[in-house]
């Protein structure tokens, strides 16, 4: 079997608009900036540098 045949070909889904048209507020940012805040985490690094994680609260 393919590995690449596991994987989705298609765009991933815009996690925080989809969250902000449902009263969400969002946030996003990159894993890398958000750990650093901790003084924790790996450093960015080619494979994760497109990465995003998105924060949302309900008002």
């Amino acid at each position: 079997m393919d590995m690449l045949a596991l994987f989705d070909g298609e765009p991933r889904p815009d996690s925080a608009a989809d969250l902000g048209a449902r009263g969400w507020s969002t946030t996003t940012r990159a894993p890398a900036d958000f750990l650093r805040s901790f003084d924790r985490g790996p450093r960015p690094d080619s494979d994760t540098a497109s990465d995003r994680w998105v924060f949302a609260a309900k008002p």
